[in-house]
């Protein structure tokens, strides 16, 4: 199983279409403002996401499509691109997560609530942050860790810095009456990972 595989897999355990932005709009200027679509965006509990994922670490790079779908029961990931392992559906529900082939064939299953993150640090070679990219995804600190929230000189929000990463955001757009994130980038020393949403749903 590749990396951006097993990354996405990460990601899954953390947790009417809109119309696309117009080009040009600027996200909200003040902390304040950005303080009210946090305390919003953390009871958003169901959302659609598609877009493009790219790691890059020590051992090289690999790029893949995804489709994330969340929901309060649990999430599921559709994966494929040109990285070597053709197309992965990624689902987790509480305390089971199993990954399947575009066959429905099972490649990977198992439990417990740690048990993902030991099992990518194993493959990976280092940490990641499993159960803070949920929150990552929507442009918020995962709230059951600290961590610390970036401003530019216009009260924009720019980045994040929690559990040794450090998530810079690229562009927000709007979708109906949120703020969501477009391109950013998650880094730690021993990698960066890239990624471009192409569209959000959200219910």
């Amino acid at each position: 199983m590749n990396r951006v595989t097993l990354l996405l897999l990460a990601m899954v355990l953390s947790g009417c279409a809109l119309q696309r932005p117009e080009p040009g709009i600027e996200s909200p200027h003040t902390r304040a403002q950005w303080s009210d679509r946090r305390d919003r965006l953390v009871q958003l509990e169901r959302w659609d996401v598609r877009g493009r994922i790219a790691v890059r670490s020590e051992s090289g790079g690999e790029q893949g499509s995804m489709h994330w779908y969340q929901s309060p029961d649990g999430s599921r990931i559709q994966l494929s691109g040109p990285f070597g392992a053709g197309a992965f559906e990624i689902r987790f529900e509480p305390d089971q997560l199993t990954v399947t082939d575009k066959n429905g064939t099972i490649k990977r299953s198992f439990s417990g609530p740690d048990a993902a993150e030991q099992f990518l640090e194993q493959q990976l070679g280092w940490s990641f942050p499993a159960s803070s990219v949920r929150y990552w995804m929507l442009g918020l600190l995962d709230p059951g860790h600290e961590g610390r929230e970036i401003f530019d000189h216009s009260g924009s929000l720019i980045g994040l810095q929690q559990n040794g990463w450090v998530l810079t955001y690229d562009h927000f757009a709007l979708y109906e009456d949120y703020w969501m994130p477009r391109k950013f980038v998650m880094e730690t020393d021993a990698a960066r990972v890239r990624v471009i949403i192409d569209d959000w749903t959200l219910y």
